[in-house]
């Protein structure tokens, strides 16, 4: 398996933005790899993504999110969204140590036949200090080719990001 994820781009957000969208997804590969690190925003607020098509974010209401939630400061959470705008990823706030970070695995983005889906494991610091770890899958239920995804915050700007994306040789 060494040498099966093949770095295709990085990408550091230059200043802070609205939105940071990473495309690059195509039929070369069966399943991409997206990374985010250090991703934090102008205001504590909720980070969200959704696909994008043609470099487009989809803002279709028919994403889907199963994530579970370990947390630092109280009992495990699960939380299951169907039918929404954007996927909720995590919170962050805004000083030195409150960010995000996620791998993301992402399955038949170039297959306009099928429905596009991801596995995700995710990071964050939240406002309070607190450790947040999620993991869980995000789809999309609409048969169109995708070939990325946009981040953006609920409120504010993005204020530092860097995204990443590999391929796993077929």
């Amino acid at each position: 398996m060494a040498g099966s994820l093949i770095k295709i781009t990085e990408t550091t957000l230059g200043s802070a933005a609205s939105t940071f969208t990473m495309t690059g997804i195509d039929n070369t590969y069966n399943v991409y790899v997206v990374t985010g690190h250090n991703i934090q925003g102008s205001a504590a607020t909720t980070l969200n993504m959704r696909f994008t098509s043609s470099g487009t974010a989809v803002e279709a209401s028919n994403y889907q999110r199963n994530v579970k939630e370990l947390r630092a400061d109280q009992n495990p959470n699960h939380y299951t969204s169907e039918d929404v705008s954007s996927l909720y990823l995590n919170d962050t706030g805004t000083t030195t140590g409150q960010i995000a970070n996620f791998t993301m695995w992402c399955f038949n983005f170039s297959n306009a036949d099928e429905y596009s889906f991801a596995t995700m494991e995710m990071t964050a610091m939240n406002t309070q200090g607190n450790s947040r770890g999620r993991w869980g899958n995000v789809c999309l239920e609409q048969t169109a080719a995708h070939d990325g995804i946009q981040l953006f915050y609920a409120t504010g700007d993005i204020a530092t990001a860097t995204l990443s994306l590999y391929g796993l040789k077929k």
